[in-house]
Parts: C-alpha cells; sequence; structure tokens
C-alpha cells in the first residue's frame, strides 16, 4: 500500500487524545525578594560575564518564569487554563501512572533491610512500643506507637488525622496534588523555623492562603479549604473514597475563612512518610504516591516511607535509581522492630533523609532555599575550564522541573552568587546522569567553553557526585540487577535563557530558531549530533537570539551507529514525544540512525508548540480547539498513532490543518513553518514514499545541499529583516 493510500485510511480513523495534554496551566509567577548573598567562586579559567539562569524544560506547563527575553522584567501575568479535573481525579490517574513506573523497578534492598533492622542496640530492646487500647493496622495503633517514640526522642513525628484536603505537589505540577499521608516525619528545618507545625500537621483541618478550591486552583494554591468530616483511625482504602472527597469539598466551598497567619502544610516540611491500612488495603500504592509528591518538590535526592498492613511492615527508598525495599516484615510486641525502625528513622539528620536544600520562605514551593553543606559535589575533572569550587551561593528560586513521575526529573534553579560588590546571576541544573553518557558530554562542553560558538550554552561549573545505585545513606554500594548507578550532577550556568512562550511576533520566533539551528550546525561541526531537540531546550538569550541547551543525549556522529549509542524507541520516546520525527515513532524505523533532518523536523514540531499558543493572558493556553487536538495525538503514548497523524503533514490538507491551528497572532508563521517543513522528511514529495524510501532520499538531499542548514538559516534571516 502506498503511503498516500495508508495516510487517506488512518485519517478516516476518528482520533484519540491524550490525557496530558500540556493546554493545561502555566506555573504561575511570583517575585522572590532578592538575597544578599557572599558568595566565593574557586575557577580555573574565567567566566565570561553571566546574566541570567538556564531553562530546560520539555512543555511550557513546566516553565515557572515567562518573562520577555526583550523587556527587563522579573514577572509575567501567567496564562490560566482551563478547568480541570478534580484532585480526586487526578490523584487517582497519576496513582495508575506512579504504580506502573515503580512496580517495574523495585528491587529487594538487602543493605537497607540490615540498616533499620540489624542489631538492635540496648536502648531500642528496652524502650519497645507497641499499641495497647488498638488492634495495629488502625491509625489508632499506629498513633499510640509514635506517641511512646516521640515521648523518646522528639516530636518531628506525626500522626496525622484523616483529612480530605489535598496539598499541592510542587510549582510546575499545577494539576497535581495529593492527600495527608497517615504518618509524617517534618525536618529539622521546618520545626526548628516554626515549632508549632506538628500541631498543624497532627489536626485535620488546614489553611487555604489562596482561597481556592482543588479544581479551579491556580498555580499559588497550596491546600484546599475543605473541612474534615470523615472521622477518624479507620482502615479505609483511599483510591475508593473519590465520591466522599468531592462531596466534602462541595459542603464547604463557601464556609471557611482564609487566615493567612495560620501555618500551612508543604512537602517542603516533609523529611518520610507511611501509610498504615488494614491488611489487605493497598498502602503501598498510596505510599508511591507521598513518595513521588515529595521527589516532585525541590531539592530532594531520595524519599523514604514505609508501609503497615495489619502487623506486616515494609520500609521503601525512592531515587533516581529506582525504588529499593526491605521485605514485608511481621512486626510484634516482642520483636519491638516497629519502634526500632522509627526510632532510627527519626534520628536522621535532613540530609541522611534526602534533603538537599531548606527553605522557610513563604512560598515555599519556589525558594529561596538554603544549600546543605554538602550540596555542591567535586568539580567533574574532565570538564577542565570551570570552577573548582563554589561555596556561601544563594539558591533565589526554582525556575522549572521537568515531570517525572518517580524521581529523576531534571529541576533548575536561579542562583546568586556574590563575588566582592559584585552580584551575578546564574541557573544551576541538577541532573541525575549515567556514566555512560559522560565522555561525549564532557567532550561537547569542553569545545563550547573553549570555541564559545553561536548558538551554544557556555557554563560557570560542572559538579559530580560518585556514581551510585543505593542513597549516601546505606553502606557500600550495592549492585542490584537491572539498576543503573547514576550520580548527581550540578552544573552552574553562565546566562539565564528564557522561554519560547516569551516572543511576541514572528520575527522574534525566526531569530530565535534561527540561532538555536546555528547552535545545531555547530555541534554537527564539531563531530557530534544533538538528538534532543524539544520545545525546552530552546531557548532565547537576553537579547532575543535563539540557544540550543541540553547536551545530555548528544552523541558523536561516528558513534550514532553503535549499538550503545543507539536510542531505543522507547527512550527516544519519553519526556519529547510531541517533538520527535516521525521517521523515529514507527516500529519499521527501530533502526534508522538519528540524522541532522530528523532533528530538523523537531524544530518544526517546536515552532508549531509555539504558534499554538494564545496570547491573551485570560485565555486558554491554546487559542484553538483544533490546535488542542493536534498536540494530544502528538503527545499521547500511542507512538504509532502519533507517527500517522505527522505523516499527514507531507500532505498539502495536512499542513493546511496545522498551519489553521496557529493562534491568530502569529501573522506570517506559515513562512516559519514552511521552510522547516522544506528541509525534512515532511517536504511535499515524500508523501508518496515508502518509510524505508525516505532515508536515503534525505541522505541524498542533504549531502547534495539541495537540504541544508544554510538554506534554513538565510531564509529565516530574511523573515527578520
Amino acid at each position: 500500500m502506498r503511503r498516500s493510500a495508508r495516510i487517506a485510511e488512518r485519517n478516516a480513523k476518528p482520533v484519540a487524545h491524550g490525557v496530558d495534554s500540556p493546554a493545561q496551566a502555566l506555573a504561575s509567577t511570583s517575585p522572590s525578594p532578592s538575597p544578599s548573598p557572599s558568595t566565593s567562586i574557586s575557577a580555573a579559567a574565567n567566566s565570561a560575564p553571566a546574566s541570567s539562569a538556564t531553562a530546560n524544560a520539555y512543555d511550557l506547563a513546566e516553565l515557572r518564569d515567562a518573562v520577555s527575553p526583550l523587556v527587563s522584567s522579573t514577572q509575567s501575568t501567567p496564562l490560566r487554563s482551563r478547568r480541570e479535573a478534580a484532585s480526586h481525579e487526578r490523584a487517582s490517574d497519576r496513582a495508575e501512572r506512579i504504580s506502573e513506573a515503580v512496580q517495574m523497578d523495585q528491587k529487594h534492598c538487602a543493605a537497607l533491610e540490615a540498616y533499620f533492622f540489624g542489631h538492635p542496640t540496648a536502648d531500642e530492646l528496652a524502650n519497645k512500643i507497641w499499641p495497647k487500647e488498638f488492634k495495629m493496622g488502625t491509625e489508632e495503633a499506629l498513633g499510640e506507637v509514635i506517641a511512646g517514640v516521640i515521648n523518646t526522642v522528639n516530636r518531628r513525628l506525626v500522626a496525622c488525622q484523616n483529612s480530605p484536603q489535598y496539598i499541592s505537589v510542587a510549582p510546575d505540577r499545577v494539576e497535581t496534588t495529593e492527600k495527608t499521608a497517615d504518618v509524617v516525619l517534618l525536618t529539622h528545618a521546618a520545626v526548628a523555623h516554626d515549632p508549632t507545625l506538628p500541631n498543624v500537621w497532627a489536626l485535620p483541618s488546614h489553611a487555604d492562603p489562596a482561597k481556592k478550591l482543588d479544581a479551579d486552583a491556580g498555580p499559588a494554591t497550596n491546600v484546599n479549604s475543605n473541612a474534615n468530616e470523615n472521622g477518624k483511625g479507620q482502615p479505609h482504602d483511599e483510591d475508593n473514597n473519590a465520591e466522599e472527597d468531592s462531596t466534602n469539598t462541595a459542603k464547604v466551598k463557601d464556609k471557611d475563612k482564609v487566615d493567612l497567619n495560620q501555618a500551612k502544610r508543604s512537602f517542603t516540611q516533609v523529611a518520610a512518610v507511611g501509610e498504615t491500612k488494614a491488611g489487605t488495603s493497598n498502602a503501598e500504592r498510596q505510599l508511591f504516591r507521598r513518595l513521588s509528591a515529595l521527589l516532585a518538590t525541590p531539592i530532594r535526592e531520595h524519599a523514604i516511607g514505609f508501609t503497615l498492613r495489619g502487623e506486616r511492615l515494609k520500609v521503601y527508598v525512592m531515587s533516581a535509581c529506582g525504588v529499593f525495599s526491605t521485605k514485608s516484615r511481621t512486626v510484634t510486641e516482642e520483636n519491638g522492630e516497629l519502634s526500632t525502625f522509627l526510632y532510627r528513622l527519626v534520628q536522621h539528620s535532613d540530609r541522611l533523609n534526602g534533603i538537599l536544600a531548606t527553605t522557610t520562605s513563604l512560598d515555599d514551593r519556589y525558594g529561596p532555599f538554603t544549600p546543605c553543606p554538602d550540596f555542591f559535589p567535586p568539580a567533574a575533572s574532565e570538564f577542565i575550564w570551570g570552577a573548582t569550587t563554589m561555596s556561601n551561593v544563594k539558591i533565589k528560586e526554582l525556575i522549572f522541573r521537568r515531570k517525572r513521575e518517580c524521581g529523576r526529573a531534571t529541576s533548575t534553579y536561579e542562583v546568586k552568587l556574590a563575588e566582592g560588590a559584585n552580584i551575578r546571576t546564574f541557573a544551576m541544573t541538577i541532573i541525575w546522569v549515567e556514566e555512560s553518557r559522560n565522555s561525549d558530554l564532557a567532550e561537547i562542553r569542553n569545545v563550547i567553553q573553549e570555541k564559545r560558538p553561536r548558538g551554544l550554552a557556555p557554563l560557570v561549573g560542572v559538579f559530580r557526585t560518585e556514581y551510585r545505585t543505593l542513597p549516601v545513606f546505606l553502606p557500600g554500594n550495592e549492585s542490584l540487577a537491572g539498576c543503573t548507578p547514576r550520580a548527581r550532577e550540578v552544573v552552574v550556568h553562565e546566562e539565564r535563557y528564557y522561554p519560547l512562550a516569551t516572543l511576541k511576533t514572528t520575527k522574534q520566533l525566526a531569530r530565535a530558531l534561527e540561532g538555536a539551528i546555528e547552535g545545531h550546525r555547530q555541534l554537527w561541526e564539531h563531530g557530534f549530533i544533538h538528538r534532543d531537540v524539544s520545545y525546552g531546550n530552546v531557548m532565547v538569550d537576553r537579547k532575543g537570539d535563539g540557544v540550543l541547551i541540553d547536551y545530555n543525549l548528544a552523541v558523536k556522529k561516528v558513534r550514532t551507529a553503535e549499538e550503545g549509542c543507539r536510542l531505543s524507541r522507547s527512550v527516544r520516546s519519553h519526556g519529547t514525544l510531541p517533538f520527535l520525527s516521525r521517521l523515529l515513532l514507527v516500529p519499521e524505523t527501530e533502526s534508522v540512525v538519528h540524522e541532522r533532518w530528523h532533528d530538523i523536523e523537531s524544530f518544526l514540531y517546536v515552532a508549531s508548540r509555539t504558534a499554538f499558543q494564545s496570547g491573551s493572558a485570560d485565555a486558554r493556553l491554546f487559542e484553538k480547539p483544533k490546535a488542542a487536538r493536534i498536540w494530544n495525538v502528538w503527545n499521547a503514548g500511542d507512538l504509532d498513532e502519533a507517527a500517522a497523524r505527522k505523516n499527514g503533514l507531507s500532505t498539502r490538507s495536512g499542513f493546511r490543518e496545522l498551519l489553521n491551528a496557529c493562534a491568530s497572532r502569529w501573522s506570517g508563521v506559515e513562512k516559519v513553518l514552511s521552510v522547516l517543513q522544506q528541509n525534512c522528511s515532511l517536504e511535499f514529495s515524500f508523501s508518496g514514499l515508502e518509510d524505508f524510501e525516505t532515508e536515503p532520499e534525505l541522505a541524498s538531499r542533504w549531502a547534495s545541499g539541495q537540504m541544508s542548514y544554510e538554506h534554513i538559516q538565510a531564509s529565516f534571516k530574511a523573515l527578520c529583516e
């Protein structure tokens, strides 16, 4: 069957839309007061003057600041989303995603078993605690045990009453909320700042400074203001009480009053969590949601939690490498293992509980943050141009965080550094990296620092821990099958770049794309291919020029065909699915080597994503419903359907549909999109070719110069005149 016939057949079928459309909310922006830090940097070479921080998100919904690169400003009006599903619906969907992601990666860890249960001390044996009044498996019983523990140690461990109230997870997760866990261990820093927090978490009601119900809540909403009407202490299955939650929300919609002086709950205050349920209840499913919520809250390395189902106790640690757990252990009054575990958990410092930086700000999910003493790892030796040490760093605020459910997400922050009277602004990115991809990345970074090519982003310094599988509080580094060791890498960028969302005109968009494509060309001419062109990796500098960032998937051209350097279909699609070339989405092209024209096609989807966006602060993120329908198919988990929809862009009717979906403010954007279309597999002459015929033809046209960087850049420069 010819491709044109297949396209017609596919287009005749109804299109299933994805549920995770970025046509949701854009995180709000509220300025933070500028700190006055004192900072010292020891550098191996002089750094170039810096202006601001680098963002690296793949989607607009993950961006913190939408600030015009052409206007001196620190604040913008956020775009409002359409009404979202209620909290219980979002939580249920999120639980499914987390459960699927975690179950595949969960590993039993003998070191974790020994750490929390091995060789009880004389004090632990002498102070065993067991409930006297209630049966184990209820919240009252665990509350009795916790009461005994805090009488012996401190009040940071809290048994929380049942509450239908939801807490926003993170500033970039506008659509995501979580309930209070049955048990929380509060951080040392949070309780030192506000000694009343244990009481706040123990009560069935907590403050709502934003005074917004969850279904309509904007990014500034921290909690929802519905009062508790459930009663306390009965075993229940949270995943089945959605109707009850929704009803309670409606009952209190008008009666709660806002008290801005009342303390609120936030996941930044929590060091660890626990769930207790009857023996048949799915406490594990709920715990994974809580742990994922902790890891979505800046700034964490891992999160610890436990489940107590009846008398069966199990401990978990979620990190960038996966989820590690003990075996399910029967706790009794005689063995005292429940209180032994709690004693050891409470004795942890905030750092041992995975917290890398703390905050006491009222805007606590954004910052500012105070780094722990060992926040910066040693300087990466292979980055020869960078700073060797950094001290007295002030993390001003979170810029963005990638959407990942289970702890491997990249996050970027604005940081302030002072050298005498000179205070400079940078960006700091935290990444969890694999060693196998480090050599090419190091070479790219050094080339950028030495040559400083246009369109690429230089750095101040790179700092990296050792590669580990297990959390740092466990001795040794046990090797577990299926777990890839990772290192925490802290990268400080010279400049603060701004997202494409800040652009106002088609000329500005053409200028930004020209600069980013120049960066792609520079990588290619120095022997590398980027392979990760996406909306968040195409940025704008303070002058309005485009920059291509994030080189973690870049590889030497000569190695692209090597088995170890190939990106599988699933890896290719993870996180940047909407921007992938159609030729990399179908199984028939699994063996295709990533080439320049694939990334040029990705630039087309980046430009389309920008052109879909409305210009009004009071409008939906996408102006036209047609744009949302197209995006939802590109962004759905069905790779074949995404490829089929993209195939249609190589036909005149399909490309016309794309142009008609662009927002009205982008006058002349069809010229920008056409330039990119004419230099990739979506050019109209490819609509009649089979997939296996397309790659050789593209290679021939790029080799002959019929398609080229020069053609694209010259066209964009002409549009800017």
